[in-house]
């Protein structure tokens, strides 16, 4: 396969046409669908919401029993509509699933981070918020002890 270099200022350029031809392989290699619909959806940088949608839609015509295709969708139409808080909570339910991209983890992890560290809420009652500032309050702790 031709090695396909990224455009300057165009990362992932190709992702979306390569995780198609995957899906189109192999159908039920739904991991090439979830891994690049969250990339380009929720990766910080990348912003490509209508591509990951393209591609969950395809994704679903091809094997309709992924549910997490359709839980990605409806997490990219909270998205769409501003309402990031049950955006979060959809995306969270998926979290444990064993079937959840570690990248999708990842995403969201960084995300509550992200925010724990700009002091702007991230989502109300999230784990991974209250995790993130507990941890950001015991490092503090620690370095004042240091001190």
């Amino acid at each position: 396969m031709p090695e396909l270099p990224d455009r300057p200022g165009h990362p992932y350029e190709h992702l979306a046409e390569l995780s198609l031809r995957v899906t189109r392989l192999d159908p039920s290699f739904h991991r090439a669908v979830l891994f690049a619909s969250g990339i380009l959806a929720w990766f910080h940088g990348i912003e490509r919401p209508d591509e990951a949608a393209d591609l969950l839609n395809e994704g679903m015509r091809r094997s309709p029993e992924q549910p997490l295709y359709a839980l990605y969708l409806a997490a990219l139409a909270y998205q769409k509509q501003g309402d990031t808080d049950r955006m979060i909570a959809l995306l969270e339910s998926s979290f444990d699933l064993p079937e959840t991209p570690s990248t999708m983890k990842s995403i969201l992890a960084n995300r509550a981070s992200r925010a724990a560290n700009t002091g702007k809420p991230w989502r109300s009652g999230s784990a991974y918020a209250t995790a993130s500032g507990t941890a950001r309050s015991t490092r503090a702790r620690k370095s004042r002890s240091a001190s």
